[in-house]
């Protein structure tokens, strides 16, 4: 696996999609995605540019030229990090132990396919 497949699949993972399901959102098949993770073909850069704005982070990381991605952090999760950092060590653990008991909660899983498009 070269380091393009390895950041690619990474950001696929982290967040929740499947191969089909990024596929799908770029318009393009699934063992594209599988070959790119491989390494065993490299897309163009359009849809290197459309990967990275997907995931948000700069093109030179998911091209493998700079050893980390920035954080970027959507509105609701830097509002929910800033009530966490509000919170003393009981209400943290408080909040980390619901947080868990959600997501073990099938109907609080996010449905990945409404989420997010490719912006065009």
């Amino acid at each position: 696996m070269t380091k393009y497949g390895n950041r690619l699949k990474e950001l696929r993972e982290r967040e929740g999609y499947s191969q089909q399901e990024l596929a799908d959102l770029l318009n393009i098949t699934r063992s594209s995605i599988g070959m790119y993770e491989q390494g065993r073909r490299q897309p163009n850069f359009e849809l290197s540019e459309a990967l990275a704005d997907l995931f948000n982070v700069p093109l030179d990381y998911l091209l493998a030229r700079t050893p980390y991605a920035p954080i970027h952090l959507r509105e609701d999760e830097s509002k929910l990090l800033e009530y966490y950092n509000k919170l003393n060590s009981e209400g943290r653990k408080y909040l980390m132990n619901n947080a868990e008991l959600a997501t073990m909660k099938s109907d609080f899983l996010r449905d990945t396919t409404q989420d997010i498009g490719v912006a065009g």
